[in-house]
């Protein structure tokens, strides 16, 4: 099975990269281009691929082959200038394609309901984290006896200070917060319990996963984040908030905060919403602490993923 992949940004091209690389171990599938290669570049060299699978934007498929596409979700702040014009290009994306893969049901049902696409040949697959990775990794908890770690290309949306203002009102003694990812000055909050570590590569940041005692991710709307898969991958808890694809990532293997109001999957004036309350955050974080964990969660493997995407696959090629 030969196929061509198209991708872009930070938490797609993570997750595709992994994808590929365990279906071409484990599957009879051949990837014959990704993201910059060109169409007719990729099909003079290797004929016309059997599928052609885009995520996020749908780029330029080679004629004649099956294509699907993997959507994540809406651009649903009606204050966003551009929102109209890219939940378009999504829409395109979906209806031209012969298949949809959702990455959560928040995601299927913000595409149905925001951007009327067509009920289709379409599936939900969560994505998927090969649990070798969590093998011989040595902990580091940056000087620390105990960390939290939260993870992201930090801007509001992410509530990066509603994380550092309810990590101090926990007053939790002896515990740093390591917040990973690129991040303005003014998202920061200066004190020696937070780490601002930034940007840092993958075998890192599974080393800080290793030595926390939880993952926190409250993003306003998430369809399937990566950082929390990996998380539960570690086997840590999450502490997380009540809408959107996160908490139904995260079942009982974590705490739900009750932060944001459900989701209507119509369009809103995005605010301010990096405002949680401090006192809401904490009171999670004691909650969490205060809890036996054992969380195992093989459903979220990608030898799990990896074969539900294969089987789709042949579906969509059987077709």
């Amino acid at each position: 099975m030969k196929i061509q992949m198209n991708y872009s940004g930070v938490g797609p091209a993570a997750f595709m990269g992994r994808l590929k690389n365990y279906l071409q171990s484990h599957y009879d599938v051949k990837i014959v281009g990704t993201t910059s290669q060109a169409s007719k570049k990729c099909s003079n060299k290797h004929g016309i691929p059997d599928l052609y699978l885009s995520s996020v934007w749908r780029g330029r498929p080679p004629k004649g082959c099956k294509t699907i596409h993997r959507a994540d979700g809406v651009y649903f702040d009606k204050n966003l200038k551009s929102g109209p014009r890219m939940n378009r290009d999504i829409w395109v994306a979906i209806q031209k394609a012969n298949a949809v893969i959702y990455q959560s049901k928040y995601s299927m049902k913000s595409c149905r309901k925001i951007l009327k696409v067509s009920q289709r040949n379409d599936i939900i697959i969560h994505n998927g984290f090969d649990f070798s990775l969590c093998e011989n990794v040595i902990p580091d908890m940056a000087g620390f006896e105990r960390t939290f770690v939260a993870g992201a290309k930090w801007r509001a949306l992410k509530r990066p200070l509603s994380i550092a203002n309810g990590f101090l009102k926990a007053s939790l003694p002896n515990t740093g917060l390591l917040m990973l990812g690129a991040i303005s000055k003014s998202d920061m909050i200066k004190h020696p319990s937070i780490k601002y570590v930034g940007k840092v590569n993958h075998s890192r940041v599974f080393q800080y996963y290793k030595g926390c005692s939880g993952i926190i991710h409250i993003s306003r709307l998430d369809a399937c984040p990566n950082a929390v898969v990996e998380g539960l991958a570690f086997g840590k808890p999450i502490l997380c908030n009540n809408t959107g694809g996160t908490p139904e990532i995260v079942k009982d293997s974590g705490i739900l905060l009750d932060i944001d109001p459900p989701f209507t999957y119509k369009r809103f004036p995005l605010k301010n919403p990096d405002s949680v309350k401090p006192s809401i955050v904490a009171a999670g974080l004691h909650e969490l602490l205060n809890r036996e964990w054992n969380i195992d969660r093989q459903d979220l493997s990608m030898e799990v993923c990896a074969k539900k995407y294969y089987d789709f696959f042949q579906k969509v090629l059987e077709c």
